[in-house]
């Protein structure tokens, strides 16, 4: 017998994504047409973070134009800004969004930032689970319960049970760490400052003296650091950052092309074109174009 398919509520996805919702959980297999959830040609709020778990079939992931073709169990941790669309096929799992206001106090906050498989461009958004995963299947299934009833303390018992999924699922990503999968997941805490700063300014500033002064280190001292993690240095670093937001603003925005080299403070559109086709290949126009002539 076929299972019905639970429609997705387009009030309670709207509110997500206003940030009037602090928190979603719906199951894999029961969104309908989970494309309309995960594959919206539009940015993720600025606080809104994401964890999509697979548990066997097969599906494709796209994270910030690059393709993830996944298979097995696997967890997909998305980031405020981060623009993604999915596809499985014959897949169970869950779908959950959250954003920063769960956490009331501000200390709480800054615990999203101290995740390693948060804000960071140095380590993969994907991870394998292993074998057994049923500290996370427990996680999910109070969650995913507690969602669905009106009930006193609603919202600290989801806060509650978030928080323990992230701890278990930070346990399993070291872990891996630990066994060379992931050789720059154990990065060091300056950088994942230094990811922070630059998310914060890089429109404003792109110098390297600016990074390392708020870090309190000399430039040359940084970039050590930075190429032992596994990067070449800071300037790359903020130059692809650059590049990721251009690139999103160009397949999932209606700014024209000069806009976009306005937003990102390039000092004409010209300039804007010698960059981008420098670090793609590709004019900014060929780019959206052979974009939207696959999708």
């Amino acid at each position: 017998m076929m299972r019905k398919r639970e429609k997705r509520n387009p009030n309670k996805l709207i509110q997500m994504e206003q940030g009037k919702c602090e928190f979603y959980i719906g199951k894999l297999e029961e969104v309908e047409h989970a494309g309309v959830w995960g594959c919206r040609k539009k940015f993720r709020e600025k606080d809104l973070y994401g964890l999509v778990f697979q548990f066997g079939g097969a599906g494709v992931h796209h994270v910030d134009c690059k393709r993830h073709e996944l298979t097995g169990n696997v967890v997909t941790f998305l980031s405020p800004g981060q623009v993604h669309s999915f596809d499985f096929q014959k897949s169970r799992g869950y779908l959950l969004e959250f954003s920063s206001n769960i956490f009331h106090q501000s200390d709480d906050n800054r615990k999203l930032y101290d995740y390693p498989f948060f804000h960071t461009t140095l380590n993969s958004v994907i991870m394998e689970l292993p074998n057994d995963f049923s500290c996370l299947t427990f996680h999910l299934e109070s969650m995913y319960k507690e969602y669905q009833q009106t009930c006193f303390k609603k919202q600290n018992h989801l806060k509650a049970s978030l928080e323990l999924l992230l701890i278990d699922l930070e346990r399993l990503y070291r872990n891996e760490a630990d066994k060379g999968v992931k050789q720059t997941c154990d990065i060091s805490g300056r950088i994942r400052k230094l990811e922070t700063l630059i998310d914060e300014y890089y429109k404003e500033n792109r110098s390297v003296a600016f990074y390392a002064d708020k870090l309190h280190l000399s430039s040359r001292h940084l970039n050590n650091i930075i190429k032992e993690s596994g990067c070449n240095s800071v300037s790359d670093l903020i130059q692809k950052r650059v590049l990721l937001e251009a690139k999103r603003l160009l397949l999932h925005s209606d700014f024209t092309v000069t806009e976009i080299s306005a937003q990102l403070n390039f000092s004409d559109k010209a300039y804007f074109h010698r960059y981008f086709k420098t670090q793609t290949g590709r004019t900014p126009e060929q780019f959206r174009k052979e974009f939207l002539k696959v999708h």
